[in-house]
């Protein structure tokens, strides 16, 4: 309740299905959750079909996650909708018992890229970015996409809003609209920082990213996926957190 209504006109400016259901907030970009493996460790054969393989006794002591991260909650709860909380929770349990833990999804990519952990389930962006700063002689990892709806293939978004006590909601109004905007996108796109998705449509994202036409993820509406709450439940219970 604490989130005022966005413009309409803003709103418009994506897709439908990347904004609040209830027209509180607008989708900026989208990213997507993705293995980042060491090339020198693994081969692109031996890498699982299912985020749900991970959790089987082949990959103990071959994962890294960062179970603290706010980014890792959104694909627990793409498992609690695709499976319910007691297969979610099995899988967790899996997960731990098989990971290495880090503090945040740039402490496991990096880990994967110098050898530490043959792999670690990130968002894009962070193997993006530290591709951006070491350069390709440095880089000894790469990205792998589940396919088929799977739940390691969640794209979720990242989303701006005006808060109800706002003092200067008509400037935010404006501030929204030009995140949105074909020009302000086409900034970030561009930009060799963000390596999100933009929403705007005709806007290309950064050509390391995957194109966003070709990634397969699991058809969940940002209902279903709720607030969390849950996943951060099951993180407890499982001794992820």
């Amino acid at each position: 309740g604490l989130l005022g209504k966005v413009d309409a006109s803003t709103l418009a400016a994506v897709p439908a299905r990347f904004d609040s259901p209830t027209g509180v907030w607008v989708g900026v970009t989208a990213r997507e959750n993705v293995l980042a493996y060491n090339t020198n460790k693994v081969q692109p054969s031996q890498l699982p079909q299912s985020l749900f393989d991970l959790a089987k006794p082949e990959w103990k002591g071959k994962v890294g996650i960062a179970p603290s991260d706010g980014d890792f909650l959104p694909l627990v709860s793409a498992v609690i909708a695709l499976k319910g909380e007691a297969q979610t929770l099995d899988w967790l349990k899996g997960l731990k018992a098989n990971s290495q833990i880090f503090d945040d999804d740039e402490g496991v990519v990096a880990a994967v890229n110098r050898g530490a952990v043959a792999t670690g389930l990130i968002n894009n962006y962070y193997w993006a970015r530290l591709h951006a700063e070491i350069g390709d002689k440095s880089t000894r990892s790469a990205l792998y996409h589940f396919t088929n709806g799977d739940a390691g293939a969640l794209v979720n978004v990242s989303g701006a809003a005006v808060l109800k006590s706002a003092h200067n909601a008509e400037g935010a109004q404006k501030f929204l609209a030009y995140l949105v905007s074909e020009r302000a996108q086409d900034l970030m796109a561009k930009g060799h920082v963000d390596f999100e998705y933009p929403l705007h449509s005709g806007v290309a994202p950064d050509p390391i990213l995957k194109p966003f036409n070709e990634l397969s993820p699991p058809t969940l509406t940002v209902q279903q996926l709720g607030d969390d709450s849950q996943a951060g439940k099951l993180l407890r219970q499982a001794g992820l957190l």
